[in-house]
């Protein structure tokens, strides 16, 4: 067996520029926050946490909730602007997240709510990556402008409890 040591784009291996996956410009666009769960929100309650432009690459997201928090699972995923605005996919980013704050000591080990991101989605825009669930009619010409970020509780909560949140995202 030989180690190697060698770029994996071969774009970058042959000294042109590299691939946005490998090699994203832009900047950087961060979001945190924290809100409050009232004890009458109810199960499938969705939480709109940002309103993101269509053309940003998630990089990271986390989401934690304290311990009063008996809302276990979260689903994480984009929906059309708006307070009625359609879901576009409730999970594209995480289904059923653990946020439930017993199991958290720290924000550092906060939950990642990309996980349900495909490998091959990572470093493709918000618009291309709601394109799959919306049967490819999201073109990079012709897509939403922006999508809300949403949080979908997958449960009652059982308590007044708090969650938050943060992110980043490049700009595509």
């Amino acid at each position: 067996m030989a180690v190697i040591d060698a770029y994996v784009d071969s774009n970058l291996a042959a000294g042109k520029k590299g691939v946005s996956g490998n090699s994203v410009p832009g900047q950087l666009f961060a979001i945190a926050g924290t809100f409050e769960i009232a004890i009458a929100d109810s199960d499938a309650s969705i939480y709109r946490i940002a309103n993101l432009g269509a053309n940003l690459i998630p990089f990271s997201l986390c989401v934690m909730g304290d311990d009063a928090l008996d809302i276990t699972y979260f689903d994480v995923g984009l929906y059309l602007p708006g307070a009625s605005g359609a879901a576009v996919d409730i999970d594209c980013f995480a289904d059923n997240l653990a946020v439930n704050g017993d199991g958290i000591d720290s924000a550092d080990l906060a939950n990642n709510a990309l996980v349900s991101l495909p490998i091959d989605d990572i470093g493709k825009p918000l618009w291309n990556i709601a394109a799959v669930k919306a049967a490819g009619s999201y073109t990079q010409a012709e897509h939403p402008a922006s999508f809300d970020l949403c949080l979908t509780a997958k449960s009652d909560p059982g308590a007044v409890a708090t969650v938050s949140y943060r992110g980043l995202f490049i700009q595509g």
